[in-house]
C-alpha cells in the first residue's frame, strides 16, 4: 500500500503505511527477521521525500527506539533514520 501510494504522489500517506508495517513487523517478530530492514528502508525512503517536518519528526521518534533495538546504535540503518529529512538527504 505505502509503495502505491507513493507512486501516485502521496508521499506523506505513504510514509504513514510504511512506518505502520515496521511497527507491526517488529511487535510481530520479537527476534531480528529479514525484513525488519526491507520496510525500514521503505519508511526511510519516504522520510526523504516529505517536506513536513511535523510528520517527518514523528516519524523518526516512532522509528528510532524500534530500530536501535532491532540494529543497534551504529547500524548503517539507524544512522540513515537519524539523518532522514535533513538538508542534502531529501529525494526529488
Amino acid at each position: 500500500v505505502g509503495a502505491t501510494l507513493g507512486a501516485l504522489g502521496k508521499h506523506n500517506e505513504a510514509l504513514e503505511h510504511c512506518l505502520g508495517a515496521y511497527t507491526l513487523l517488529c511487535e510481530v517478530f520479537q527476534e531480528k527477521h529479514p525484513y525488519h530492514e526491507l520496510y525500514l528502508n521503505n519508511a526511510i525512503f519516504y522520510m526523504n521525500k516529505i517536506s513536513d517536518k511535523i510528520l517527518l519528526e514523528k516519524a523518526k521518534k516512532q522509528a528510532l527506539p524500534l530500530c536501535i533495538e532491532k540494529f543497534g546504535e551504529n547500524h548503517e540503518l539507524t544512522q540513515r533514520l537519524k539523518n532522514a529529512g535533513e538538508s542534502g538527504y531529501n529525494i526529488q
